[in-house]
């Protein structure tokens, strides 16, 4: 009679235990799957932050490549602005020559004209 006391008691300690293990792995297995949710969710979260990142410098590019073509022109279009610029300068100082070059000359003629009088 007691080794069928002591058979119950091992048998019902190996339940208890059997029992116990079968919430520990049941426990587990939620922990592994709110883990598993959790790592899906922070991979999305990842992949939409790289994307969203992405998109920002793809635009800022866009941006400064546009703000350099622009600046490229404006100094294309100061530098001809500059050649006809000093284009027009040489122009007036020819003419101012030419002019005093005349004044000379309409200076002597009348000079020329005084003496005859």
């Amino acid at each position: 009679d007691k080794e069928k006391q002591d058979s119950n008691n091992r048998v019902n300690s190996l339940n208890m235990q059997h029992q116990m293990l079968k919430n520990q792995h049941e426990d587990l297995k939620k922990q592994y799957y709110n883990l598993q949710e959790q790592h899906q969710a922070l991979g999305e979260d990842h992949s939409r932050a790289v994307n969203e990142h992405k998109q920002k410098y793809d635009g800022l590019q866009q941006v400064k490549e546009m703000e350099i073509s622009k600046l490229k022109e404006n100094i294309y279009n100061l530098r001809e602005e500059n050649k006809q610029l000093r284009k027009a300068h040489q122009d007036v100082h020819l003419q101012l020559q030419d002019m005093r070059q005349q004044h000379k000359d309409l200076k002597s003629a009348h000079d020329q004209l005084l003496m005859t009088l």
